[in-house]
C-alpha cells in the first residue's frame, strides 16, 4: 500500500452523487495548488493549504501527473492595498512561503498587463495541476486496495452510531462502513 493511503480497515465504501470520479475536478476545481499566502499562521488553513500543497506536488510527481508552478502575483490596486500586501507578505513568512515584495517594475517584468499601485508579491511555488488526473489516479490507487466506489449513488442518510446507510449504493451490502463514520465506529464495525 502506498506510504500515503491510511486507512483503519476494510472494506471500504465510497458513495458519490456523479456519475464520474473526473466530474468533481470539473465542479468549481481549478486545480490551483495554492500556497496559503492569505491565511494567518494561526488558522488551520494556512497549514492544510501549504502542507497539502507540498504533499500534492509530492503524489504528482511520484505518479507522473502533470503539474506547473505558474506562480502567482498579487498587486496593489490602490493606496489602501499597502498594508494588505504587508500582511499577506507576514503570513508568507510565517507560514514558509517563498513570497517577494515587487515594485511596479518587478510586477510588470511578471505580469506587464497588471493594474499596480507601487508594490506587488510574487509567489513563484503557486502551481496548477491536471485535477482529472489526480482524481483518475486516486480511484486506480483505492480500488487496487478494495475500496469500492459507488457512483450515481447519493446517501440519503446516515446512522453514524451503526454506520449504516439508509440507502446503499447499488451492490453494496445494506450495511458497511462508510467515508463519514468516525474512527472508533470504524474500528468497530471494520470487520465486515
Amino acid at each position: 500500500m502506498p506510504g500515503w493511503l491510511f486507512w483503519a480497515c476494510l472494506p471500504l465504501h465510497i458513495a458519490m452523487n456523479m456519475a464520474a470520479i473526473t466530474l468533481f475536478a470539473l465542479r468549481g476545481n481549478s486545480g490551483v495548488l495554492h500556497s496559503g499566502i492569505y491565511y494567518d499562521s494561526s488558522t488551520l488553513k494556512a497549514k492544510v493549504c501549504a502542507e497539502g500543497a507540498r504533499r500534492m506536488k509530492a503524489f504528482a510527481t511520484e505518479y507522473g501527473i502533470n503539474y506547473q508552478h505558474s506562480g502567482k502575483v498579487i498587486v496593489a490596486t490602490s493606496q489602501q492595498d499597502l498594508p494588505v500586501i504587508d500582511r499577506l507578505l507576514k503570513n508568507a513568512q510565517e507560514n514558509g512561503i517563498r513570497a517577494e515584495r515587487l515594485d511596479e517594475q518587478g510586477v510588470r517584468r511578471i505580469e506587464p498587463h497588471a493594474g499596480v499601485y507601487q508594490q506587488g508579491i510574487h509567489c513563484p511555488d503557486t502551481a496548477v495541476i491536471d485535477s482529472k488526473a489526480v482524481l483518475s489516479k486516486l480511484r486506480e490507487l483505492l480500488t487496487a486496495e478494495g475500496v469500492n466506489i459507488f457512483f450515481s449513488a447519493p446517501v440519503t442518510s446516515v446512522e453514524v452510531a451503526a454506520c449504516k446507510v439508509a440507502e446503499a449504493p447499488h451492490g453494496a451490502r445494506d450495511e458497511f462502513v462508510p467515508l463519514v463514520c468516525g474512527h472508533r465506529e470504524i474500528h468497530r464495525h471494520g470487520s465486515g
